[in-house]
């Protein structure tokens, strides 16, 4: 009897916690869902994150609230990411190739494997641009040419070391068997002060953040480091159509998860994001915002991930950027 009734109980329970988990995620958001974005207000992501924000109300029945945690190239941001709960209440934005460089560059708290991909948002490709008065070259072939004849004198601006536009360089350079003086810059906007001022050659660049400048004959785009053209900057050839198909750079902008989300709440921010990223005003803002979208959910968006770590521990090996 006691034992029948010591199996009644474990029952009972077992069923309540079933219950209790199926009630909770259907329940899910009950509160504010806080995405932490690894760089300062302003910034390419965390504009990407306040758009995706505007409609969260609407989608997911509770606001975004962005909290903003710049520093060591994303690894702050990370490492509070991977401390946080994962009852989907937090989420954090990861930039690709800096979160995997980090990992390739030092020891690290956290590895790629320590969280649940949940989408990428934008691919964002890499552009080399110059001055539209550069008197050296205005192409890229007449760029390759100059740095061969000029190995490591030609001044190449990044966005720190081991973002995109730096691993960017790597892989021109190991493409092309090319030698470039690389300068790392803080941010975007230092790199565009430098070559509109003159201060360097060439700029590592992307869509979202020369396109304006492009247009505004401020900058001139060389080329695109993607598989074809892109509308927003439709004169700029690709390195493809060059000789150089496996020049292929960009910057990835998605959400993640801590490690250990359920199955039931991973598929309602799935479900919800799914909804808020076929909303025609938020492609439209994005547009505007030249966000260049590029949506992939949970397994494809690892496999994009794994792809690009990949890549970037082959190139760490032919030259390694930073410790």
């Amino acid at each position: 009897m006691y034992k029948k009734f010591t199996v009644l109980i474990l029952v009972v329970m077992l069923i309540s916690m079933v219950f209790a988990s199926t009630v909770g995620a259907a329940g899910y958001p009950e509160k504010p869902i806080t995405v932490i974005v690894g760089f300062g207000a302003g910034g390419a992501t965390d504009v990407l994150v306040r758009i995706v924000g505007k409609y969260a109300d609407k989608y997911f029945g509770q606001p975004f609230v962005v909290v903003n945690k710049p520093g060591a190239n994303t690894e702050i941001e990370m490492m509070a990411l991977k401390a946080a709960k994962a009852d989907g209440y937090t989420l954090g934005t990861v930039n690709i190739p800096h979160a995997p460089s980090n990992t390739l560059m030092r020891e690290t708290g956290y590895a790629m494997s320590d969280y649940t991909p949940i989408v990428n948002l934008v691919t964002d490709p890499g552009v080399v641009g110059i001055h539209p008065d550069e008197k050296k070259f205005q192409s890229i072939k007449g760029l390759i040419v100059y740095a061969k004849q000029h190995p490591g004198e030609l001044t190449w601006a990044v966005s720190g070391i081991g973002s995109d536009d730096h691993i960017a360089a790597i892989l021109f350079m190991a493409e092309t068997d090319c030698k470039v003086n690389v300068i790392p810059y803080k941010s975007d906007a230092e790199i565009r002060a430098a070559l509109m001022g003159k201060h360097v050659d060439v700029a590592g660049l992307n869509v979202g953040n020369c396109a304006e400048y492009v247009a505004a004959n401020k900058i001139k785009a060389l080329a695109v480091m993607a598989e074809e053209r892109h509308p927003s900057l439709p004169d700029a050839p690709t390195f493809k159509e060059m000789g150089f198909p496996s020049v292929i750079s960009a910057s990835n902008r998605g959400l993640l998860a801590p490690l250990g989300l359920s199955e039931e709440v991973k598929n309602q921010i799935v479900n919800s994001l799914t909804q808020l990223t076929q909303d025609a005003d938020f492609l439209k803002d994005c547009e505007d915002a030249v966000q260049p979208l590029d949506i992939r959910f949970t397994d494809d968006y690892k496999k994009l991930i794994d792809n690009r770590v990949e890549l970037f521990a082959k190139l760490y090996k032919i030259q390694p950027w930073g410790k």
